[in-house]
């Protein structure tokens, strides 16, 4: 009887060994490219949690295709963490296309498909603020929490900033040169006056 137990136990272990361990995607590229930090030639497998990054030049560019059927474009530069269903973006820049079921989280805030068959780029300013593009249909970025802040189309890109005293800020232009026409979003939610905002952006302004 103890035997039975025993290579039940085993088995189960196994199991969940081989659950823990189970490929969520695959990367391609043909320049310098690591995964887990560990340097790879031309091709690798993503697992739940592995980090993904590329070289400095741009012609570091590497393709990313998930079990979950969405895709993504690394671009130089660039490094970020994949899950089964989201993606932490941690520097530099990556096109999505993806279901809304699938995520970009970078800085604070969570960048999704409003709609089957959309596409945008996600990127981190040299700032630290962050600039979302919508190629086809449109991109729905959200506060940690749910808590929802601008809906972007494509021609429109938006740029966030985080600011410490009154929470996002958004603006038109890139996140280099932001523009006076904007909306500052605190904590609440709730669309500031500009005098609400802060000197921290005003200063970057100008």
């Amino acid at each position: 009887m103890r035997w039975i137990i025993a290579i039940m136990a085993a088995f189960s272990v196994g199991s969940c060994l081989a659950a823990g361990t189970a490929s969520i995607g695959s990367v391609v590229s043909k320049d310098d490219l690591w995964i887990d930090h560990y340097r790879v030639q031309t091709s690798g497998t993503i697992f739940n949690g592995s980090e993904v990054q590329t070289g400095t030049n741009a012609q570091s560019i590497a393709e990313v295709r998930m079990g979950s059927g969405a895709k993504m474009t690394f671009y130089g530069d660039s490094r970020g963490t994949l899950y089964r269903d989201h993606l932490v973006l941690l520097r530099g820049a990556v096109e999505l296309a993806a279901s809304p079921s699938f995520r970009v989280e970078v800085t604070g805030l969570a960048v999704s498909a409003s709609e089957p068959h959309s596409s945008g780029t996600v990127s981190i300013g040299a700032d630290g603020a962050v600039e979302v593009s919508a190629r086809t249909g449109n991109l729905h970025v959200v506060k940690y929490g749910g808590s929802p802040l601008a809906e972007v189309g494509p021609q429109e890109p938006l740029a966030f900033f985080h600011t410490n005293k009154t929470g996002w800020r958004i603006g038109t232009a890139s996140p280099e040169t932001f523009r006076e026409s904007h909306h500052c979003y605190g904590d609440s939610g709730k669309d500031n006056d500009d005098r609400d905002c802060g000197d921290h952006h005003r200063h970057r302004s100008r």
